[in-house]
């Protein structure tokens, strides 16, 4: 892994890149071992069991936690955890930058890659050399990707991805932090969630912001971005509406709602990560505004009580 760092930030991650540079010396074998045992090409090295090459980028990720923590005496930070996860890979081989670099030191040899390039359209799917890019770029760019929706590719699943990141860049810029929105409409009554998706949306979004200058091109990005607060109310009426016999819970004048958290996972995650955060129901506070969706749903309900629980097993 190749990380640039500029020389204010030298004390803060001079320990992290001593670690790295030591495990690629004292785990090169265990890193690189795994890479031995999946099923490719004699020749060009390119993998021809996708399922045994994810394992393999698995197991490699797991290793290197595993020693970097020994060489730090600590444990890794989310965000350093994230910065080995999300290390680029060879779509082709599975290779990292540092893989082609531990197997270079190890037989004595120059690395076969001189660095991994981007796809092009996308910037999020790495190869290693052009052989590899054109193993594998047709099934990036064409087949739909089995972990995607609406039948598309990897690519365009990337291509996505991007746009969401460069809002929720734009957000934080404007100071807005993360976009929150429900549409302020009520349903004139129930409506069953079965058989409907976040299509369901899409007027609202229209009604909202397709009016502003330059916003028509960003509603597929709204609309994504609105479904991460949206989700909770969502879930919470899914859930009632298939825990319940007949619809008699959307015709309560009150209707109370217990969300219930487990202690003891949450605990282990606060001691594992050492987070300060406001609490295990964070995310429900910051997006309270989006539970009245629930009302907006049923209009027949007057009053909603949210409960937060904690409970251990």
């Amino acid at each position: 892994m190749s990380i640039i760092v500029a020389p204010t930030n030298w004390p803060k991650h001079k320990a992290l890149c001593k670690a790295f540079k030591a495990v690629e010396t004292k785990d090169a074998n265990n890193l690189l071992a795994p890479y031995m045992f999946i099923d490719d090409d004699d020749e060009t090295y390119v993998a021809t069991n996708v399922d045994q090459l994810n394992k393999c980028i698995g197991t490699v990720i797991q290793t290197e936690m595993r020693a970097l923590e020994r060489e730090l005496f600590r444990p890794l930070r989310m965000e350093e955890r994230n910065l080995i996860g999300w290390e680029p890979h060879c779509l082709a081989c599975g290779r990292s930058d540092a893989i082609f670099r531990i197997e270079a030191s190890l037989r004595k040899r120059k690395p076969l890659s001189p660095g991994l390039k981007p796809c092009p359209d996308c910037l999020f799917t790495s190869y290693c050399c052009e052989e590899h890019w054109d193993a594998v770029k047709e099934k990036h760019k064409r087949e739909p990707c089995r972990d995607g929706r609406d039948n598309l590719s990897q690519c365009d699943m990337n291509k996505l991805y991007l746009e969401d990141i460069r809002f929720a860049m734009v957000m934080s810029g404007a100071n807005e932090g993360t976009f929150k929105w429900a549409p302020e409409r009520t349903l004139r009554a129930w409506k069953s969630l079965r058989g409907i998706g976040w299509s369901d949306y899409s007027d609202d979004i229209e009604q909202d912001f397709g009016g502003l200058p330059g916003v028509s091109e960003l509603l597929p990005t709204l609309a994504r971005a609105a479904t991460d607060g949206l989700s909770m109310p969502m879930t919470i009426l899914w859930a009632l509406e298939n825990l319940n016999n007949d619809d008699s819970w959307t015709k309560k004048d009150t209707l109370n709602i217990h969300v219930g958290y487990n202690l003891n996972l949450w605990s282990s995650f606060l001691l594992i990560n050492k987070l300060q955060i406001l609490g295990p129901a964070e995310k429900e506070i910051l997006n309270a505004n989006v539970f009245e969706e629930i009302l907006h749903r049923l209009p027949l309900v007057k009053n909603l009580t949210v409960t937060q629980s904690l409970f251990m097993l």
